[in-house]
């Protein structure tokens, strides 16, 4: 009987241990989202002081020879925004295949790649019966950087036009060069944000095979 309690201790002392290397790797992956969820918002807070900031001196100064730069500047600076939100995706997909389990009673990112996603399977009202569900396309973070950047390249260019149509030594070369910096920002954004959600809607397929797949078992 001795040998059969030994085993026994064992075998429950080693599920303690793989249970607690489990445990502080979600807890280490939990803490990488957030960190790449905070890198987001800190890259677009200074992206808008940025441009913020740099209108205002050129408003001021009549710099208009920055206005390339600062598309630039939100050209680099949405495509590290979407470099963190597909590894917040990767992360979230290994935690829904790896950790998301009906033993281990871990749950979340696949309730809100499924049922919980916001605004999307509920109805949020306001007090004035406003209901958001329908917004939930413009409320993304992802949408949000992407009409910001196609803000800032359609004002930018814009402004120059207005200078070329208004001034009398219209700065051609600088309208075209910041016309051009607009529609290839434009056109590879749009490339980008479309392998992002086809991503993001290959990943929530995935969550919910894999869900009823873990029922049936």
């Amino acid at each position: 009987a001795a040998p059969v309690k030994c085993y026994n201790a064992h075998a429950v002392c080693r599920k303690r241990i793989v249970k607690t290397i489990k445990d502080t790797e979600y807890s280490a992956l939990r803490m990488e989202l957030i960190h790449y969820d905070t890198a987001c918002l800190t890259i677009l807070g200074s992206l808008l002081t940025a441009a913020a900031a740099g209108y205002g001196f050129i408003a001021e100064k009549q710099t208009y020879y920055l206005l390339p730069l600062l598309s630039a500047i939100w050209f680099v600076g949405y495509f590290y925004m979407l470099d963190k939100r597909i590894s917040i995706l990767k992360i979230a997909l290994y935690i829904q295949t790896k950790f998301e389990t009906h033993k281990e009673g871990y749950f979340w990112e696949s309730w809100l790649a499924n049922d919980g996603s916001y605004l999307e399977n509920r109805k949020l009202c306001l007090p004035k019966e406003v209901c958001l569900s329908r917004l939930n396309f413009f409320l993304e973070p992802e949408w949000i950087e992407f009409f910001l950047l196609q803000g800032v390249n359609i004002l930018n260019a814009g402004w120059l036009w207005q200078i070329v149509f208004t001034s009398k030594t219209p700065p051609f070369a600088l309208c075209g060069l910041t016309t051009g910096l607009s529609i290839l920002s434009s056109a590879v954004s749009n490339l980008a944000i479309a392998s992002y959600r086809s991503f993001k809607a290959r990943k929530r397929k995935f969550s919910k095979i894999d869900i009823l797949l873990t029922h049936k078992k």
